[in-house]
C-alpha cells in the first residue's frame, strides 16, 4: 500500500538532499540502512531519532520550527552539491572499476603467447 512505512535509508535520502528536503530517520534498524545512511549528520543535515516512538514528536517540532527546517534543508542541499552529485558518484564508480581491474591484473599471472624455445 502507499501508506506503508519502509525500513531503512537508501537512495531516497540523496534525492531528498538534492532538493534540500529535511530528512528524518531512525537509528534502528541500522542493519537495514544502505550506505547512504553515512551521509546523515544529526541536527546538521538531518534528524536521526532513536526510534519510531519519537517520530510524532519530531514531526511536530519540524512543523513548529521553520528555521530548523530551512537550516537542515540548506545543509542537506550543500552536502549533496559538495559530495553526492551524480557526476561525482559516476566518477567514484569509474575509479572503483579501474582499481578492481588494476588489482585483478596485478594479482593474476599473465600468460605469455610467445613461442617456447
Amino acid at each position: 500500500s502507499s501508506n506503508q512505512i519502509v525500513a531503512g535509508t537508501g537512495l531516497g535520502l540523496l534525492h531528498a538532499f538534492a532538493y534540500g528536503v529535511t530528512c528524518v530517520t531512525t537509528l534502528r534498524p541500522r542493519q537495514r540502512h544502505g550506505q547512504e545512511f553515512m551521509n546523515l549528520k544529526h541536527d546538521v543535515n538531518s534528524l536521526v531519532i532513536e526510534s519510531e516512538a519519537n517520530l510524532a514528536e519530531t514531526i511536530v517540532t519540524l512543523c513548529n520550527d521553520r528555521a530548523l527546517v530551512r537550516r537542515l534543508g540548506a545543509v542537506a542541499y550543500r552536502t549533496y552539491q559538495e559530495t553526492r552529485r551524480l557526476d561525482q558518484m559516476v566518477d567514484g564508480f569509474r575509479r572503483s572499476i579501474e582499481y578492481a581491474i588494476y588489482r585483478a591484473r596485478v594479482a593474476l599471472p599473465v600468460e605469455s603467447h610467445a613461442p617456447r624455445s
